[in-house]
């Protein structure tokens, strides 16, 4: 958000960006400008993450580009992309789902157990961990 801009200075740079009243078609152009630019940077061994603040201001067909455009390039670097939405909106390989009356109550991190999860636990925290998590979640649902 152009807003933010001022507090990331030094930390990233960011590609494009879009007023929050700009149209859905704006903030989808800015999207797509700038998984453009990064697919070109990783396709020469780069390694980038790009961050979109809203999933849900962008058209659904560019929502659905980004998130696919994520990848690891076997010759070449990685994307990753990280983006909030209120709602999952398919092809996401993890989900991070926050529990408001945890975050209320001052307990973080505030997680929802049962509604966050990725698609290979075991990479991320090892398999131990991965059966730890897969426990709690089953024992949240009883």
């Amino acid at each position: 958000r152009p807003e933010e801009l001022a507090d990331w200075a030094g930390v990233l740079e960011p590609a494009a960006v879009a007023p929050l009243g700009a149209s859905l078609e704006v903030r989808g152009q800015a999207v797509e400008v700038v998984i453009e630019q990064v697919r070109r940077l990783v396709s020469r061994g780069a390694h980038a993450v790009v961050l979109i603040d809203s999933l849900d201001g962008v058209p659904g067909t560019v929502a659905a580009r980004a998130l696919a455009s994520a990848r690891n390039v076997g010759a070449g670097g990685s994307l990753t992309v990280i983006a909030t939405a209120a709602e999952p909106r398919g092809g996401e390989t993890t989900v991070i789902s926050l529990d408001a009356i945890l975050a209320g109550a001052g307990r973080f991190p505030a997680l929802d157990l049962v509604e966050s999860w990725t698609l290979r636990p075991e990479l991320l925290v090892g398999d131990a961990a991965a059966e730890a998590i897969l426990r709690a979640r089953a024992e949240a649902l009883e």
